[in-house]
């Protein structure tokens, strides 16, 4: 039951952010599901268009902590998304068309199934 809600939700969720916003990602909106294993990471490499909103959000099963970082190739943090649950949305405004690494960290002692989605 517990997964059918964070499903939902999850769904929900990162609909809102695909819908919600015009521009961002290069092709276009996305969204990924993965596991993150327990207090390690999963990263991405996105490339989001120059003067406009670029947009991303994190949705777990409820599990543990998910935290989302989102720095530029030079490595400086550009938006981090650390609240104490498993969902994040950051948004920021890229200053130029280029490629960002997001990182998705589990503070938690056990795995955490989430969707990332990106506008």
């Amino acid at each position: 039951m517990k997964n059918c809600i964070a499903s939902l939700i999850a769904v929900v969720a990162l609909g809102f952010v695909a819908i919600s916003a015009d521009a961002g990602r290069i092709p276009g909106p996305g969204v990924n599901t993965t596991i993150c294993q327990a207090k390690g990471s999963v990263t991405y490499f996105e490339t989001f268009r120059g003067n406009e909103l670029a947009r991303i959000a994190i949705v777990g099963d409820g599990s543990t902590d998910l935290d989302v970082f989102v720095y530029d190739l030079q490595g400086r943090l550009i938006v981090q998304g650390i609240g104490l649950t498993d969902r994040e949305v950051v948004s920021w405004f890229p200053g130029r068309t280029q490629t960002y690494r997001i990182v998705v960290k589990n503070l938690g002692n056990t795995w955490n199934r989430f969707s990332m989605a990106s506008n």
